[in-house]
């Protein structure tokens, strides 16, 4: 199978996990930049916890395009573009491992 086919299977799932952030959207875009950071924070130990929850891993995908687009400082938008970036490319890797069974 091509590494560039995208399962319908790997699709919902992955629409269905963010959905389930909807609301975490919401009270991310209303959060001032302090609390923006103490989330950070939270999210970071979340993700210590569960390092390999696919959940974990959408939740810091859309925590870190909130960072980045609230951003006032270089480091902290280049810091939150990266991770945004890092966090996608381990989604799309676990999705199509998942339903294509393959380890790279």
């Amino acid at each position: 199978m091509s590494e560039n086919i995208v399962s319908l299977k790997a699709y919902k799932t992955l629409k269905e996990c963010h959905k389930l952030f909807e609301g975490y959207k919401t009270r991310l875009g209303k959060m001032e930049k302090a609390d923006l950071l103490m989330e950070l924070d939270r999210y970071r130990q979340e993700a210590v916890r569960y390092p390999h929850h696919l959940l974990t891993v959408v939740k810091g995908e859309i925590l870190m395009g909130e960072l980045r687009s609230k951003s006032l400082t270089t480091e902290l938008k280049n810091f939150a573009q990266s991770e945004e970036r890092r966090l996608k490319v381990e989604l799309y890797q676990r999705l199509h491992e998942g339903w294509t069974n393959q380890k790279h």
